[in-house]
């Protein structure tokens, strides 16, 4: 019980520090999706909150309880809020309208109340109750992929690949989900079985999600934060395109050991800028451009910008 006990706490704590991490971001960025993730770690921080009011402040439960669903009028708002935020980051990563974020917390919810009230109580109520979380986050993934298949847009590709160990990851999880849901409410036999430590309604597989979006989430953090420490952006990006591009340069840059400067010529060279629009942006001379373009293409070994382009977005 004991270890139970600091296991729960280890979630907390990640949970928070996730949540911190996504704030610090959002803070020196701006960037919504940092703040939208901020807000959903921090929510979840709550939902394994409330374990404290059943495994902890009422550990001698009859069997008779064993399946009853504990906090549910929290479980589904703390649920659809969750739901809201990750819909939400969803919308902004990629440019979509924030509209989208609104029917998938109402159906859950509706989903949810239903197995409340229209499921017989027992092991089928609190698994289908439960389930409704995994089927939420399954029709969330599927909405990536559909958006992945139909994009004609390299840049939009390039940077949903960027994501593509987290999106399987978090179908491993959800699939463990389901399993150890299927496992501990349907077919354990909590009467006859040997005692275990939690509740039915505990499953350890979601938390192993909370941890693979948690390290993905530190990743970028430090990558966010890295990049403007090394070279604070010196103008606007007002499209996701432009954002993406020139975050991607200075890594590719780094990578071909290209200066400051020519990873800006780099930027501009990737959004499709001849060389006089280059010199008049940077204000340089267009000789000056010129040199940069030769040394870009000398120090990553290509032959034409058309075959810098295709590196690039190999790369990326």
């Amino acid at each position: 019980m004991i270890a139970l006990y600091y296991y729960t706490l280890a979630v907390l704590l990640i949970s928070i520090a996730a949540a911190a991490g996504c704030l610090a971001a959002f803070v020196v960025t701006h960037r919504q999706t940092y703040g939208w993730a901020a807000a959903a770690f921090a929510l979840y921080f709550l939902d394994v909150a409330l374990v404290f009011r059943t495994d902890f402040v009422l550990p001698h439960r009859k069997v008779s309880c064993i399946y009853e669903i504990n906090s549910p009028v929290e479980s589904v708002a703390l649920g659809s809020c969750l739901l809201t935020f990750f819909w939400l980051v969803v919308a902004n990563f990629l440019g979509k309208d924030h509209r989208i974020a609104i029917a998938p917390p109402l159906v859950f919810a509706c989903g949810s109340l239903a197995a409340l009230l229209l499921v017989p109580g027992g092991r089928w109520m609190e698994f289908t109750f439960f389930s409704m979380r995994s089927l939420s986050i399954i029709a969330l993934l599927t909405y990536l992929a559909l958006c992945y298949a139909v994009s004609e847009d390299p840049a939009e590709r390039a940077h949903m690949r960027q994501h593509c160990r987290l999106y399987l990851a978090v179908w491993i999880c959800v699939v463990g989900t389901i399993v150890w849901n299927v496992y501990f409410q349907l077919i354990h036999d909590w009467e006859s079985g040997s005692p275990l430590p939690f509740l039915p309604e505990r499953n350890f597989a979601e938390n192993a999600l909370l941890l693979c979006c948690a390290a993905h989430a530190w990743r970028r953090v430090y990558r966010a934060l890295h990049l403007r420490y090394e070279q604070p952006p010196r103008y606007a990006q007002n499209d996701r395109r432009s954002t993406f591009i020139c975050e991607s340069a200075t890594s590719f840059g780094s990578h071909y050991n290209l200066s400051p400067r020519e990873i800006e010529v780099l930027c501009l060279i990737l959004l499709g800028h001849d060389n006089r629009t280059i010199a008049d942006t940077l204000f340089l001379a267009l000789s000056t451009v010129k040199v940069h373009v030769h040394n870009i293409l000398r120090k990553s070994g290509c032959s034409n910008r058309a075959d810098l382009t295709r590196r690039f977005w190999h790369s990326s």
